[in-house]
């Protein structure tokens, strides 16, 4: 039901305006926005400027540059920062830089000589801040966070030196010890309605447990091995290391029962195992579409370079060992393997992945550039024509991200010649939908205070998960489900789609149950996961606009289907192209109301035929029909959603219904309270015999 509001907003929005307050005072919300959308490309320059510095530590000036050059048009990485793009996916690359950067920082100081003047504990606590950050910022970078993780202990097992071993695991448990005393405030005082404490999916106490015990795992192994037990050999170290794991994963498991099942909701999100994931196009993988096999997605957002990754990265792996540092190359290539693997998954990691592949795609052209000059040896001119091809190769290799630029530059060129601007059919539908939530806020009541979370709202909308943000911000209606989908309310996200797929009969029941007022209709039946049923509201709602449909009686997908007497057609939007036939409307919004219940007199059996002519806000001719059978004492019965005067203004409605029963015609009009209050309302006689219908009458 719609209840109280829960008060989550988007957790990005809320900490740019927690950071932007105290720099700028007391300012109205609309002033904090207009500043807040700039923050998308802020991050999006920041997330270039830390990868650019990571090369140049690492990889030289060369491919510093180029990374930076490529990084800052890879559409990947563009995608999350377009101006007003306030969502956490902004900061995301930025962090993942930040967490990889300090594990090579890591690994970098504990392959330096012992005399180094570098300090090796500024890493160790950038560290366990990267970490913190990270997560606190999104959960689902425990991702990023893992795949660190695994390199860093691969090198603790891999050293040979006993003090060295020693010297490092004592580091690393440092880093997990920063990491959870930023996180444990916030695990702690977490709370969620639909994930348990544990889950690692949402900010809970998960979080916290794993780096104490990764603490404690640390220190265990640096106490055994510093008084020699288990500690001579690497085969030796890496028992150990197992015996101590197994016993803190052991007691924490006996004394946070919650745990196991932790593990269950991380891998059904990664897996998209629930229905919700399995719709968000995010979650979708980078590869595939309706139709099959694809590479539009891949090398639209990360290049066609991002093809040949494989084998970059092997030739990475394979020459790893030649540097000093190698440690920290090998985990720089560990972590764009795990990242580029997750985003053929699922396409929400391009944005992280958008800079190993912009790093790779930098190596691998400065390393084939410089081997030119070995395996030409012939005359410059040569060794010339081959870097103009190498370069050509690297712009092809490019090339096909210039799809995500084209509507935008198209409009540049059109602004010089001093041409109006186009828009593509995903802005002109973000239009639409920003139109229509302006409509909603201006044309009907408000159920309660905008954004206060101890109001209960007089009435919600139902309307598909797609669209519910858009619904809370520019209409500031409460909404039964929202883009969170099942993430906030499995009960609403099921009942949402249960609606959709109903008749009319058990879809008020929702609706009543729910304290639903509106319902809105969508053309494309993605929201609901699975095709709609041949019988269900979607279709009496958005293709039928709520009047009965007849079939041809030889289509089972085409049944017929009954009048809505509970919804009524008060708002629809534009056409989703300029092409489509008028009644193709993008969206569809019915008033849920009880009804006026109308009982009349007619001949036993005698088939009543009723029709109101609708005109819509776009000024589209409706026949609102609905038919009933008098039973045989002779009463006929209709529910009616639309009132001849006093009602919603948008949709015009005739002056009158009109009753026709064997050729006899009459008329009724029909109040707004009657409609409002499901009053009965007394229906003309029609067909009846001369001798009139005994015991029948209207009430």
């Amino acid at each position: 039901m719609v209840g109280r509001r829960s008060g989550r907003r988007s957790s990005t929005g809320g900490s740019i305006a927690l950071l932007l307050r105290p720099l700028l005072g007391s300012v109205e919300p609309l002033q904090l926005e207009r500043i807040a959308v700039w923050v998308p490309p802020f991050l999006g320059a920041a997330t270039v400027v830390a990868s650019y510095f990571l090369a140049l530590r690492f990889f030289g000036v060369a491919v510093a540059l180029i990374s930076g050059g490529v990084l800052s048009v890879m559409s990947g990485h563009f995608w999350y920062s377009q101006i007003g793009f306030v969502d956490h996916h902004a900061a995301v690359a930025l962090a993942a830089t930040g967490v990889i950067a300090a594990g090579m920082l890591l690994l970098a100081a504990d392959t330096e000589a012992p005399s180094s003047p570098r300090n090796p504990w500024t890493s160790v606590f950038a560290m366990g801040a990267a970490y913190g950050v990270a997560l606190l910022l999104w959960p689902g970078m425990l991702l990023h966070v893992a795949l660190v993780e695994v390199g860093l202990l691969v090198h603790l097992l891999g050293l040979a030196p006993r003090d060295a071993a020693i010297r490092f695991v004592g580091r690393l448990a440092a880093v997990h010890a920063v990491a959870f005393v930023l996180l444990l405030p916030f695990g702690l005082t977490s709370s969620w309605v639909v994930w348990s404490r544990f889950s690692p999916v949402v900010l809970s106490v998960f979080q916290p447990w794993y780096f104490g015990a990764a603490t404690l795992f640390c220190l265990s192994c640096f106490a055994c091995w510093r008084m020699g037990v288990g500690s001579e050999t690497r085969a030796s170290r890496f028992l150990t290391a197992v015996g101590v794991a197994a016993v803190v994963l052991g007691v924490s498991a006996w004394l946070l029962p919650g745990l196991v099942i932790a593990f269950g909701d991380a891998w059904e999100w990664f897996a998209k195992q629930d229905s919700f994931q399995a719709q968000v196009a995010e979650s979708k993988p980078l590869f595939l579409s309706r139709d099959g096999f694809m590479l539009d997605a891949a090398v639209g957002y990360l290049s066609t370079f991002s093809l040949l990754v494989p084998i970059a990265l092997g030739v990475g792996f394979a020459t790893a060992h030649r540097r000093l540092d190698h440690s920290a190359i090998r985990l720089f290539l560990w972590w764009s393997l795990g990242l580029c693997a997750a985003t053929v998954f699922q396409r929400r990691f391009f944005n992280s992945a958008s800079v190993s592949v912009a790093l790779l795609f930098a190596l691998s052209f400065r390393g084939v550039y410089a081997r030119l000059p070995e395996l030409l040896r012939g005359r410059p001119w040569t060794r010339r024509i081959a870097k103009a091809v190498l370069v050509a190769c690297a712009i092809f290799l490019l090339l096909p991200m210039r799809t995500s630029y084209s509507d935008h530059l198209a409009n540049v060129a059109a602004g010089l010649r001093g041409e109006s601007p186009s828009s593509s059919a995903v802005t002109r539908r973000k239009i639409t939908m920003v139109r229509m939530g302006n409509w909603i806020r201006t044309r009907t009541p408000e159920p309660s205070a905008w954004l206060d979370a101890d109001a209960r709202p007089a009435y919600g909308i139902l309307a598909p998960w797609t669209i519910g943000h858009l619904l809370e911000y520019e209409a500031r209606r409460p909404t039964v489900v929202t883009n969170f989908g099942d993430d906030i309310g499995r009960k609403n996200f099921l009942l949402a789609r249960r609606y959709y797929q109903s008749e009319e009969g058990p879809a008020a029941e929702l609706l009543d149950r729910l304290r639903v007022r509106y319902v809105i209709a969508q053309e494309a039946p993605n929201y609901l996961g699975e095709d709609p049923l041949p019988n269900s509201m979607f279709f009496s709602l958005f293709r039928d606009d709520g009047s009965g449909f007849e079939g041809d009686g030889t289509d089972r997908t085409n049944p017929d289907l009954p009048a809505l007497e509970r919804h009524r057609l008060i708002y629809e939007s534009p056409p989703r192209v300029r092409t489509d036939p008028p009644s193709r409307s993008m969206f569809k919004m019915f008033e849920f109301v009880p009804g006026a219940n109308v009982v009349g007199r007619a001949a036993p059996g005698a088939r009543v035929r009723v029709t109101l002519r609708l005109r819509s806000n776009r000024q589209r001719g409706i026949d609102y029909t609905v038919e009933s059978v008098a039973s045989r004492s002779g009463e006929y019965r209709f529910r009616f959603p639309y009132a001849n005067r006093g009602g919603p203004g948008a949709v015009k409605v005739g002056a009158a219904y009109r009753f026709e029963c064997r050729g006899e015609v009459a008329s009724l009009t029909i109040e707004e309270s009657a409609v409002a209050s499901g009053a009965m309302v007394e229906g003309p006689d029609l067909c009846l015999p001369e001798w009139g219908v005994s015991g029948s009458g209207a009430h």
